[in-house]
């Protein structure tokens, strides 16, 4: 256990302190240029945050719960070695370059959104396709996040209310940062305490929220208030409520995350402690229950891992609100590339709790029957149980609710400001953010009350490895008009490419042909659609050379 994971952190280590120093070099990092937070700072969406705050806000963000479930859902499949050399290498080379980067780009252009600069990079028509494609993938990722919290909230009812009080205590830390100038250290004691006490009220007495239907009613109820929760989240200013929910929820996903290292640490000098999970194999997860279809290592492993090694919704939140907040260009590199390595690390130690923490085939049955959000939590309450006793299952339900909700209206936010932009550039005139909004909720509640999770979570991964492709794409093309060292974007680049397509074309097989969904074929045509008009509108602008060197602020 601990060879595994301390060659892991090895690795991580080499990332952050050397490669990602060269990564610095080439974006040409200046903390005496002014960012966007301060040449447009308009009290709402530009606000110049604090380098910690804003990791917290970044970090819960980006985190979700892909980084949980991914490991868990891919570790059932195929085993765990192929899924700890993806999270190493993956996170590293791939995941943490893509966030950087699009953080960067975005800070060195006013603020705008990756895909937005695509249109000035490669033409309007590439960047439009890019830009509707990114659309659709963020609604099946509000989608997929409202489902798997509402999921949490009925597995773990006793999460509920220290959920919504983190959401209440937000708002209170923001009447404390900036009316009452009470100090970032002294309103984040306060605040922490708050949500302590409903953890730990919540927990040792039992508080839950629970509806007198059955789980799957309650869990469509949970979706419909997480959608509307969603949706003035996502129109209030970004330091009313996300940003110090977030920054505040980031100390208990830390917290439980040096929980489950210490748990590591602890048990790997436990007697009796071995490995469940083979090294690789293909399990009954891996084969569609009706045909006995299966799911092919590559390019399956990639998408189902997500977050955990790259992850095309960072480079939306990096450049899509991160950029806009970013105080300091030096600021830049602890923020983008430093949260991807955390998360890395995250999905690290989730993997050995899956390991070694539990059966491989209560971890399968588990799965397979569309509980991963409770073999995670059995892996991560067994893992540290001698640290925290009998409370580990629930706060591991608490933690990955924690990630999902940030993650949800963090998406529906970018969503809308997507759509707008979108819209502006059909009909040049500006759409209603009402309006918008309440168009990405209520798209996103249908997919999330159509059908199966775990299907829901394949396209989910497809969509969002699309994301992470194109976005590389983007930043290999700038760095390239640049005279920069391109190559460090566009090996991950074509690697991702070649992967998300060959996911699109075996789940069109899939759903075409072996197990029949219309919802989910028309998705899945309309991402290989839009994503193959894209690319071809991308060798086309570069064929024509479509902008120079000099032209590419």
């Amino acid at each position: 256990m601990l060879w595994i994971f301390g060659f892991s952190l090895l690795v991580f280590a080499f990332g952050y302190f050397v490669y990602s120093k060269y990564l610095a070099k080439i974006v040409e990092e200046d903390s005496n240029i002014p960012t966007p937070a301060h040449t447009k700072n308009d009290g709402a969406d530009f606000v110049p945050t604090n380098k910690f705050v804003l990791f917290g806000h970044h970090f819960a963000s980006i985190a979700g719960a892909g980084p949980i479930l991914g490991p868990t859902i891919a570790a059932s499949m195929y085993g765990w070695g192929s899924v700890w050399l993806w999270i190493i290498i993956g996170g590293v080379f791939f995941g943490a370059v893509h966030d950087y980067f699009s953080l960067m780009i975005s800070v060195k252009n006013e603020g705008k959104s990756i895909f937005n600069i695509s249109s000035s990079i490669l033409g309007k028509f590439a960047g439009f396709f890019m830009s509707l494609f990114v659309l659709i993938a963020l609604i099946i990722v509000v989608a997929v996040f409202a489902a798997f919290t509402a999921v949490s909230f009925v597995s773990e009812p006793r999460i509920v209310i220290p959920t919504f009080t983190i959401l209440v205590v937000a708002l209170l830390f923001y009447f404390m940062t900036y009316r009452l100038r009470i100090g970032l250290i002294g309103s984040t004691i306060v605040s922490l305490i708050l949500v302590g006490l409903s953890i730990y009220f919540s927990f040792a007495f039992n508080w839950a929220i629970t509806f007198p239907f059955s789980n799957d009613v309650s869990i469509a109820i949970w979706v419909i208030i997480l959608l509307i929760y969603s949706f003035f989240a996502s129109v209030l200013p970004v330091n009313l409520v996300l940003q110090p929910r977030d920054y505040i929820n980031s100390y208990v996903l830390i917290g439980g995350l040096l929980v489950g290292i210490v748990g590591i640490l602890v048990s790997s000098f436990l007697p009796n402690i071995t490995i469940n999970a083979p090294f690789f194999g293909i399990s009954e997860v891996a084969k569609d229950p009706k045909t006995g279809l299966v799911d092919p290592l590559w390019p399956t492993l990639f998408i189902t891992v997500a977050c955990g090694a790259i992850s095309g919704f960072h480079s939306l939140v990096a450049s899509g609100t991160s950029s806009k907040q970013l105080n300091n260009e030096k600021d830049g590199r602890f923020v983008g590339y430093g949260a991807m390595i955390t998360e890395s690390l995250l999905a690290l130690t989730v993997l050995i709790g899956i390991m070694y923490f539990i059966g491989y085939d209560k971890l399968v049955s588990l799965v397979k029957g569309g509980k991963a959000i409770i073999a995670f939590g059995t892996s991560f309450g067994n893992m540290t149980s001698a640290i925290i006793g009998s409370w580990g299952f629930a706060f591991a339900l608490f933690m990955i609710n924690g990630f999902m909700l940030t993650t949800l209206d963090t998406a529906t936010r970018i969503s809308r400001f997507l759509t707008e932009e979108i819209y502006t550039s059909l009909t040049k005139s500006n759409l209603n953010k009402y309006v918008s909004t309440l168009f990405i909720v209520l798209t996103a509640g249908y997919l999330a009350l159509s059908g199966s999770y775990k299907s829901l979570w394949q396209l989910f991964g497809t969509a969002n490895q699309l994301m992470s492709a194109f976005a590389l794409v983007i930043i290999s093309v700038y760095l390239l008009y640049r005279g920069k060292d391109y190559l460090v974007a566009l090996i991950p680049a074509i690697f991702m490419v070649l992967t998300t397509l060959g996911s699109l074309i075996f789940y069109f097989y899939k759903y075409a042909f072996v197990s029949f969904n219309l919802t989910y074929l028309i998705i899945d045509v309309v991402l290989l659609s839009t994503a193959l008009v894209s690319y071809v509108a991308i060798f086309i602008s570069l064929l024509k050379g479509y902008k120079t060197a000099s032209e590419v602020s």
